[in-house]
């Protein structure tokens, strides 16, 4: 179904521009190693209703990212959904706190054994509490991301459904060219149309009354 652009002037319906209500826009950015991919995907609806679906640790942005898309959108169904993905290079990082402190107790031993010799580093290098891996809502404040990725998404779906419009409006313009034309030629040959039916009905009704007597009392 497609939406009228209440903003243009029709000419004869040929100047007015459409939108088709069915469309998909994305929204991507990359933050801390990680990937946001948002995808805004709608169809025909009398109202507004938007389906928001995000990773369950970024559930308190559920509302947020709504509103957002409802105040672009207008009138329409949309399923909305974001999908945050790690890229190649993310993995554990380093915990500096906890090296600081390892490092500090290593010192004060060496002093106090050996103050003569260099911190044996490699007695850390087995420790695995060095390394941790935060997750995913740790390492992004995605909030401040909404509005960028809301805002690429819904010009990739308007253009998507401006294209989509354009391409109904030809075909409908077609179409219409094709009756136009059809309804001239009817116009040509109605009154012959009309000649050859009245001939037809008279000759039927003649047949008809072919030896009755109707002549008036």
């Amino acid at each position: 179904m497609p939406e009228k652009n209440e903003h243009n002037v029709p000419d004869g319906g040929r100047d007015r521009v459409l939108r088709s209500m069915t469309g998909l826009g994305l929204g991507q950015l990359e933050d801390q190693g990680l990937r946001l991919r948002l995808e805004v995907r709608t169809v025909n609806h009398k109202h507004s209703d938007v389906r928001v679906r995000v990773p369950v640790e970024f559930s308190e942005i559920s509302g947020q990212l709504e509103e957002s898309v409802k105040q672009r959108l207008g009138r329409g169904r949309a399923e909305v959904t974001l999908r945050v993905e790690a890229g190649p290079t993310q993995g554990p990082s380093l915990d500096l706190g906890l090296l600081t402190a390892l490092a500090a107790q290593l010192r004060n031993l060496r002093d106090a054994v050996a103050p003569d010799e260099p911190l044996p580093w490699a007695l850390l290098s087995g420790n695995r509490d060095l390394l941790v891996e935060r997750s995913v809502s740790e390492k992004i404040d995605i909030a401040r991301h909404i509005g960028p990725l809301v805002e690429q998404a819904m010009r990739d779906l308007d253009a998507m459904r401006t294209r989509e419009g354009a391409a109904l409006a030809r075909d409908l313009c077609a179409r219409c060219d094709t009756l136009a034309a059809q309804a001239g030629s009817v116009g040509q040959h109605r009154d012959a149309y009309l000649m050859h039916a009245r001939e037809r009905l008279t000759q039927r009704i003649s047949n008809l009354l072919e030896g009755v007597d109707c002549q008036p009392d």
